[in-house]
């Protein structure tokens, strides 16, 4: 160890304790440029900040590269030491249960869970924790040899076979049909998805773990149909709309474009990824013809109008539609159209033995 930090010495020069400067706001309150709204400090706008944390990490040449996380500043300096850290008795038995064999596609932990589940809430969502004590209704991990969480989510407790197609493997929702009955099955639980298994392989797992754990014979089949869709084409560029100031989000509307109106948001780490978000608020599949970009990340937020998978009337439907996707052509610079294509749906059905 203590060479370790020798090395961070001599390379930082003099920097003793962690190898960033860490900047923590002060002074008088600042306002965004052209407005009359106020942001908390200094540091907030010496570099932009629109948002928490207050706490950032600032590399030696004054680059911001993160944010500083104290509830897991052991885990950072380990990483950043190069030195292996020595797991806690309740992450060993944690560490057990929630992993994948090798060969091991998909796995499903099931609940009543292990109490050290619990304890990895309180430790690696240490913030939310302490204003929602419940651990959450699931989890999501990825592995590629290790456990990364990819996302959680609040509820009812149950967990229809929908809801694990959509958030726990990722699928759009338009590139699957069923009857009601079966995608309503109850499956709750946490699932361990391998990062780089093909949609068929996971699907052949779940296929496996409905039979053996749930006890329902079902079918992913995927076939060639003639859907309406939308085609994307063009190469991406963000425009910021001329109503909305110090925003960097795109903003998927129709009619009515209420900036704090409600809705939900998120980030998407591709072109292909913002078009599936799209085809999931409209409810039609995307088909992604754009020219390949460099590497992106899209923040994106779905306003209420945007929901036109919700309308049942074709011909509001299909006006809402114009008006949504023009207004994303203008923050995008691509181009839609609506046509009818050639697209592949996974149809979920029963087996022969299930009745």
């Amino acid at each position: 160890m203590d060479k370790k930090w020798v090395e961070i010495y001599e390379r930082f020069g003099g920097v003793t304790d962690v190898p960033f400067r860490v900047a923590i706001d002060g002074g008088e309150s600042t306002f965004y440029e052209g407005t009359d709204k106020e942001r908390l400090g200094a540091t907030y706008g010496a570099y932009d900040i629109t948002g928490i944390p207050t706490t950032i990490l600032i590399d030696p040449e004054g680059k911001i590269v993160g944010s500083l996380n104290l509830y897991k500043a052991k885990e950072i300096l380990e990483e950043m030491l190069d030195v292996k850290p020595v797991l806690s008795t309740w992450r060993q038995r944690f560490n057990r249960v929630y992993f994948l064999e090798n060969g091991q596609v998909l796995k499903r932990i099931a609940p009543p869970f292990i109490p050290e589940r619990k304890e990895y809430y309180k430790q690696e969502e240490s913030s939310q924790a302490s204003h929602i004590e419940r651990p959450p209704d699931y989890f999501t991990f990825h592995w590629d040899g290790e456990l990364k969480k990819w996302g959680l989510g609040f509820g009812s407790g149950k967990r229809p076979l929908k809801r694990v197609l959509n958030s726990n493997l990722s699928m759009n929702q338009n590139s699957y049909e069923g009857p009601e009955e079966l995608l309503e099955i109850d499956v709750p639980g946490d699932w361990i998805v391998r990062k780089d298994a093909s949609e068929e392989q996971k699907l052949k797992a779940l296929e496996e773990i409905l039979v053996k754990e749930i006890g329902r014979h079902i079918r992913f089949e995927k076939r060639t149909v003639e859907r309406e869709a939308i085609v994307a084409t063009g190469s991406f560029k963000y425009h910021r709309l001329p109503v909305v100031q110090d925003d960097r989000w795109i903003h998927m509307f129709s009619d009515d474009f209420t900036p704090d109106g409600g809705g939900g948001g998120g980030t998407a780490d591709s072109v292909s990824e913002f078009l599936q978000a799209i085809g999931n608020r409209v409810g039609m599949p995307v088909i992604h013809q754009t020219e390949p970009p460099e590497e992106i990340r899209i923040p994106y937020r779905h306003h209420r109008s945007a929901y036109l998978s919700r309308i049942e009337d074709p011909t509001e439907k299909a006006e809402k539609l114009i008006l949504l996707l023009d207004n994303l052509s203008r923050q995008t610079n691509l181009q839609f159209t609506v046509e009818h294509r050639s697209v592949e749906i996974w149809f979920v059905t029963k087996k022969n033995k299930e009745k």
